[in-house]
């Protein structure tokens, strides 16, 4: 970023300002709200030096915080295992979390118990106040809020107090504790030393940082420069200037001294353009067409992603004119396969019980190339035949013997579900597998991804190794997640020429001519009540805490201190109703809109289309040889109903999945996924029914199933998803919801048997292999049934669903209705399973086929008809007719998928 006559950033003017007071920089302690600032302060200082000169001490904020204190901060996993330590010498067993539910909730304490030491407030009585709060709201309820009872409220400040004198014996504090040590040794650290020191660019400060400002201004060993135009200085209406009006009004300093504001440059003429985009990653591509077209020097122009979700498709749409360009912000590695495959493979472990693994996450490790690489290279190349036996099965489990089969021989037999030793004994292994993988791994952003993730996995190490309490691997889960949430890896690049990319905390203290301002959208910019704190808002309102309001006016100030000085701004934002960070622009577009200045000339952009309608193409891949014999296969091993669902969807996910091996990404989360509901409600559902198989069922039935239906469900929870917690937060919600619903089908299914219907199950998650006859190759199909019974006689096929299914998706009229509409999945898929069973000679025509909605389990079946021309009657029943226009569609369907001459074309526009 250079300076010019016309534009002086305000680091500029500082140094400037500080020149003229100051012989010898040496002499000089600068203090930045960040970092990165320091960086940017350094190079226009050097600029300005006619001479070599000792360079001033710089600090950020925290940093001189912790120089003051003679001290540093904690890492947050050391404070949580401390903290833990200190939770459980207080909360009798009966009422302590296992350390991974305390995981859940510890940060975010954690966080408010800091503000406490940074705020200077009285512990006992903050925290009585909050003991009190969360005693009126639970009265009536058997448990407190976050399931803390009142023995955790009445022990929290001894709790607190132990963790702060335990951190503090191991030499590690608290950012609190730190700053309460800095204002304690304050008067001994004037006393040592003659350097004088400035605070440049601050806005919203803690009530530590405010004592600490005005205790230098008073001693004259500070000053402070404000950095705000008096354009919002003024205008008490503002919430930008809030926080410095309030510094001014009731600093007793500067009811003395008034600070001087000099700036004047909002109310410059700037060019202010606002653009309307349809969708999130259309403002990347608006971003390009903005650098194309407006030919800005990028060595001035920086942008700032309101989302920083918006990182890659951004550095994907930089032009290439843009030969230089630097990334501030870290990219969020946890989704990333890699990441994945570590996750993936320490879930298998950790969800094992009986030494038995669960096959389907087994295949997904087993899936990541890399390690699939190397398995090879140990064991040959036998693996990959195994691996696609094991993908061929249908769920179920692997024994830890199958397991270790496939494993090196030098691997040691890794125990699970072992209590002290086992943890740290796994994480070794895991160490190795890290190790082991690392040659395969062949872009440098998989590898990059690799080693942030192994420095993860040693802290975890630590954690395990350190704590003085058994840590499950489900808690390391818990861990390895939080910390991924957090870490990211830094893209490389000048800090100080070409085009900066950055978030709007990182714009602090800096100034640039262009700015090119994305997801200026209400809820981005500003965030909004996002507030996860355990205080209330009227206790911080009392205490003097920061709260949502307050955010606001922080995201005010460094908005508009960042256009102040530019010339040429453009803001985009996303209206699109759907999803989340789309529709409502922001408060801060409406200001321009609104209240914008003469000297501002504000330019609308009307809505265009990024993409014209002429470019665009649906995505296809032409097919291979190599890929005609991927798909023999596939046919030989067995067409399921969701692979030729999901080719009838769209058949670049067909491809992505079945030819690739690219499976959709199950976010790593402590909430339960749609697929491991779906797996919960049919466990359950079988097991509930197997007692009663080739019985007619009875009321006396049904009631004994009512009864035991809590712990049978209990149990299939606890089997396959013993590392998700189920006792609170939303994944209590969804399964008091999925019970309930159970509940409510079966005393739907007991309703019809007391009024004098006969029920008979014939067979529960039946499996199904045939093969399509003359078929130039072997051609199966092979899947798996829910449920057969008998209602009166006729024969049923059912098929439960967990999502909502609408009767009209039921109705078949024509076969093209099957195509590019998911919502008509399960019509397909029992149109399927009646024409496997009847090729099979296991069912006779006509027969009936539905689904259980759990969205609506009162509604019972919800069946599958036919509507004809002749009859425009829906028929509730699968006849011959039926099937024989079925099986002719299927030909068609695998005709096509096996025309060599047919690329695989997206249904969706590209």
């Amino acid at each position: 970023m250079t300076e010019s006559n016309c534009f002086s950033p305000f680091l500029v003017k500082a140094i400037e300002h500080i020149a003229e007071r100051q012989n010898r920089w040496e002499n000089v302690v600068i203090v930045l709200p960040s970092k990165r600032a320091r960086v940017f302060f350094m190079q226009h200082l050097q600029k300005k030096l006619s001479s070599v000169q000792l360079a001033p001490t710089l600090w950020s904020i925290e940093g001189f915080i912790a120089e003051l204190a003679n001290g540093q901060s904690a890492p947050l996993l050391r404070q949580l295992r401390i903290f833990y330590t200190a939770y459980r010498a207080f909360i009798p067993a009966e009422a302590r979390e296992e350390f991974s539910s305390f995981l859940q909730w510890a940060p975010r304490l954690l966080k408010d118990l800091n503000d406490i030491d940074a705020y200077g407030l009285e512990e006992k009585e903050v925290l009585e106040y909050l003991a009190s709060y969360y005693a009126l709201e639970s009265m009536g309820e058997t448990t407190m809020k976050q399931g803390f009872t009142s023995v955790f409220w009445q022990h929290l400040p001894a709790i607190f107090q132990q963790f702060k004198s335990s951190l503090s014996q191991s030499g590690w504090a608290t950012m609190g504790m730190l700053y309460r040590e800095a204002l304690a040794v304050l008067t001994l650290y004037f006393e040592q030393t003659e350097k004088h020191h400035y605070f440049i660019g601050f806005n919203a400060l803690n009530a530590s940082e405010e004592i600490l400002f005005q205790e230098f201004l008073v001693a004259q060993k500070g000053e402070v420069l404000w950095d705000i135009d008096h354009h919002f200085y003024d205008d008490t209406t503002q919430a930008v200037g809030r926080f410095i009006r309030q510094y001014q009004n009731n600093w007793n300093f500067y009811r003395q001294s008034p600070y001087r504001f000099a700036q004047q440059e909002y109310l410059t003429p700037k060019n202010i353009h606002i653009y309307g985009v349809t969708g999130e990653y259309a403002q990347a591509q608006q971003l390009r067409k903005i650098l194309d077209r407006e030919q800005l020097e990028y060595s001035q122009t920086a942008v700032v992603l309101g989302d920083e979700n918006l990182l890659l498709p951004v550095l994907s749409a930089l032009p290439e004119n843009v030969e230089q360009f630097n990334v501030t912000l870290g990219y969020e590695i946890k989704d990333l396969p890699v990441i994945r495959f570590f996750m993936q493979y320490l879930r298998l472990h950790a969800t094992a019980h009986e030494q038995k693994f669960s096959l389907t996450t087994a295949v997904e490790v087993l899936a990541f190339e890399p390690f699939r690489n190397y398995l090879i290279k140990e064991r040959g190349a036998h693996v990959t035949a195994q691996w696609k036996d094991l993908s061929a099965r249908l769920g179920g489990e692997l024994s830890v013997d199958d397991w270790e089969a496939m494993m090196p021989a030098h691997w040691s037999m890794v125990q699970v579900n072992s209590e002290e030793e086992g943890t740290a004994n796994f994480l070794t292994h895991l160490c190795d597998v890290h190790q082991a993988i690392l040659p395969f791994l062949s872009s440098a952003l998989t590898q990059s991804a690799a080693h942030a993730f192994g420095q993860l996995l040693f802290q975890a190490q630590q954690l395990v190794d350190e704590s003085d309490f058994h840590i499950s691997l489900s808690a390391v889960m818990v861990v390895l997640e939080e910390s991924l949430h957090q870490q990211g890896i830094d893209f490389k690049g000048d800090p100080i020429h070409g085009l900066q990319i950055m978030g709007m905390l990182e714009t602090r203290v800096l100034d640039f001519e262009n700015l090119i301002i994305t997801s200026v959208n209400e809820g981005i910019l500003p965030m909004g009540k996002n507030d996860q704190s355990f205080f209330p808002f009227a206790l911080k309102k009392k205490f003097g805490l920061p709260t949502f309001l307050d955010n606001d006016a922080i995201y005010a100030y460094h908005f508009f201190r960042l256009i102040q000085r530019a010339k040429n701004v453009h803001l985009i934002y996303n209206n699109s109703t759907e999803g989340l960070g789309g529709g409502e622009k922001s408060r801060f577009i409406h200001y321009f809109n609104l209240l914008g200045q003469k000297e501002h000339q504000v330019i609308a952009h009307p809505c265009e289309e990024v993409i014209s309608s002429s470019q665009r193409s649906k995505p296809s891949i032409e097919k291979t040889p190599q890929m005609m014999d991927q798909l023999k296969k596939i046919a030989e091993e067995g067409f399921s109903p969701t692979s030729l669902s999901a080719y009838l969807t769209d058949p670049m996910v067909f491809y992505d999945r079945y030819l690739l091996g690219v499976q959709p990404i199950e976010e790593q989360s402590n909430v339960m996924s749609n697929l491991r509901r779906g797996e919960l409600v049919h466990d359950t559902l079988e097991q509930l029914y197997k007692p009663y198989l080739n019985s007619v069922m009875s009321v006396k039935f049904f009631d004994q199933m009512l009864s035991e239906l809590p712990k049978i469900m209990a149990q299939c929870y606890a089997k396959h998803y013993p590392v998700i917690t189920k006792s609170k937060g939303e994944n209590a919600l969804i399964y008091a919801a999925y019970q309930r619903a159970i509940e409510q089908y079966l005393t739907h299914e007991r309703s019809n048997v007391s009024s004098g219907n006969e029920l008979i199950v014939r067979a529960l998650e039946k499996p199904f292999s045939c093969a399509m006859e003359n078929a130039p190759f072997p051609m199966n199909f092979r899947g798996k049934i829910d449920r057969i019974d008998e209602y009166n006689g006729q024969l049923r096929l059912i098929d439960y669903k967990t999502g909502n299914v609408e009767t009209s998706h039921l109705q078949w009229s024509s076969p093209d209705l099957l195509r590019g509409d998911y919502k008509r999945q399960p019509m397909f898929q029992l149109l399927l399973y009646a024409w496997a069973l009847q090729r099979m000679n296991e069912v006779s025509l006509p027969l009936q086929a539905g689904v259980v909605s759990l969205k609506a389990p009162h509604k019972g079946l919800l069946v599958l008809r036919q509507k004809s021309p002749v009859d425009p009657d829906c028929k509730s029943l699968v006849d011959g007719h039926f099937i024989r226009e079925f099986e002719e569609f299927l030909s068609g369907l695998v005709d096509e998928i096996f025309a060599e001459q047919n690329p695989f074309v997206s249904l969706k526009e590209g």
